[in-house]
Order: C-alpha cells, then structure tokens, then sequence
C-alpha cells in the first residue's frame, strides 16, 4: 500500500511539473481565430498574451500592431502573410513592422505607424478582403511582403478555426493534455504513422495569367488613393541555396516590371529562419533593415 501511494504522489507530482510548465510556456493561452466568409480567417481583435515565452499582442482591428490612434497621421500598410505576422515564435517587439516603427520614430523624430495587417497562410487576395471590410485607414503608404507561393494561392474557404490546431478558436484549460498530444504526434509521426497516398488536386498551371487577382487589386487601389505602392519579394531557404527563384517568384516579379512597381528581392543569410521560410528574430530585425529604406522613399523621408 505504501508503494501503491508513493506512486501516485509521483505521477500527481509529474503531472503538476508538466502542467506548471506547460503554462510557463504558455500552451492555455494561444492567440486565437475567428473564421471569415470574406478573408477566410483572422486572428480575433484585442488580445495580449504570451506565447512561448513571446508576447504575442493584436489590435482592435485584428493587426499585430499597437491599436490605431486618431492622432496617427502618416500611415504605412505592411500587408503579408506569416513572414510579417511572426507567428507563436516571434515576440512583438521583435517584428519587423515594431522595429520599422521605432527606427522611424528615432529617425525623423515623429510616429510614423506601420501597420501590421496579415496572418497566417494569406496571400493578397486575403488582404484585399481585408481592407475591404475595414478600410485602408488613410494610408499614405502600401508596402507588400510576398513569396513565390502567394502567386497562385487563392482563397479556398476551407474549415480550418477550430479544426486545425495552428488556427485555435479556444484554448484548453490544461496545458498537460496539450503536451501528451504533442509528444505522441510526433512520436507517430516518426515511428507509427503509414505513409500516406498524396491526393491528386487541380493546380492551375504556374503561369502568368494565372496569378491570384490580389496583386493587381493592390496595385489598383494604390492607384484610386494615389499612394506609393511597392513589393518586397521574401525568398525561401531552398531558393536560396539554390540561386534559383521560384515560378511564382518569377510571376511576381514579371508582373511589378510590367506594372512598374518598385520591387526588392531579398537575399536572407540561411540563420535567419525558423523554418524553410520563416524568420527568426535575426531574420525579422533584418527584414527591417530591408523594409525602412523602401518606406523613406515610397514617403519621401
């Protein structure tokens, strides 16, 4: 019986070390979703919380950026995907668009706001739903962060809030199970799991009428507001050792020669990523770096 209860002491112990941990680390409090018939997904308004040890902060109007004030008076939209936004491995003040922002305060001595508008996985067509819901908030500035993937990646209205767990709806109330569920997948994953038949899928071919309508919109509604409008391109790991752009990076940068839309292309050293396209705070600060001469000119500092 002694045995029996000194068990039990130590796997009610263990659990409460994970768990202890587990809320250390943040896993009862991911930023959450809310699912969108216009831009299918955004992160909801107003949250300040912290995640892996990283604070992760949206404003009333879902940005990951400081709320937006009626005093602001020089506008920059930063609009992108996953790169801009950071994601659960980036703090707030460690985005580009923060930096962006403090560097131009020191600079010229004046708030300069760079709104942060993005999530996870969109591409242009998302933000041109975006900004049509919400406005462009008398913006002096459109400044695109894109990759080779957002070429051909239109909307698709999958149910993904709720049901994949990059995109939570509500959090759990322990952090144990979170863990037990993590470490199984990836135990599965490397020992268990059967490879599976990929699922064929209609592609539309990577050519150059086929890039989603998101790119001319911006590039359109730069014109309506007669603001400066430019594309900054984010190269992916594997474009980058292979000295190689991708189709739809080629698509892209035909389409601003054309359009005449000033474009940079970056060339990120390969300890800047998380992943094999994410940044890492190395790579954010330097994509900062890349992004405040593109916005001195487009505002003409």
């Amino acid at each position: 019986m002694r045995k029996v209860k000194i068990g039990l002491f130590l796997v009610l112990g263990f659990v409460v070390l994970v768990e202890v941990a587990g809320r250390f680390y943040g896993l009862t409090s991911y930023p959450l979703y809310d699912a969108s018939t216009e831009f299918e997904y955004l992160l909801k308004p107003n949250q300040n919380t912290t995640i892996y040890r990283n604070r992760f902060v949206t404003n009333e109007f879902s940005m990951r950026s400081n709320p937006v004030l009626a005093q602001d008076s020089i506008i920059v939209l930063l609009v992108g995907d996953s790169i801009i936004n950071g994601g659960n491995s980036i703090d707030q003040d460690s985005l580009a668009s923060t930096l962006v922002e403090k560097e131009l305060l020191r600079k010229y001595g004046k708030t300069i706001r760079v709104l942060n508008i993005s999530d996870k996985t969109w591409s242009p067509d998302n933000v041109v739903a975006y900004l049509k819901k919400y406005g462009t908030f008398q913006a002096d500035m459109l400044l695109l962060v894109a990759n080779s993937g957002d070429a051909f990646d239109p909307m698709t209205f999958q149910p993904i809030v709720g049901v994949a767990s990059s995109h939570p709806a509500e959090n759990d109330w322990l952090a144990w199970p979170k863990l037990v569920v993590k470490a199984w997948d990836t135990l599965e994953d490397r020992y268990f799991r059967k490879p599976e038949t990929e699922k064929k899928r209609v592609k539309a071919p990577e050519e150059p009428q086929n890039l989603v309508k998101g790119f001319s919109d911006l590039d359109s509604l730069s014109k309506k507001l007669q603001i400066p409008f430019s594309v900054y391109l984010h190269l992916s790991q594997p474009e980058l050792t292979n000295n190689t752009v991708d189709p739809g990076g080629l698509v892209i940068e035909e389409f601003c020669r054309k359009n005449q839309i000033p474009l940079q292309v970056d060339h990120m050293g390969l300890d800047m990523f998380n992943d094999d396209i994410h940044l890492n705070s190395k790579g954010q600060k330097a994509l900062a770096a890349d992004l405040l001469p593109i916005i001195e000119r487009g505002l003409k500092l």
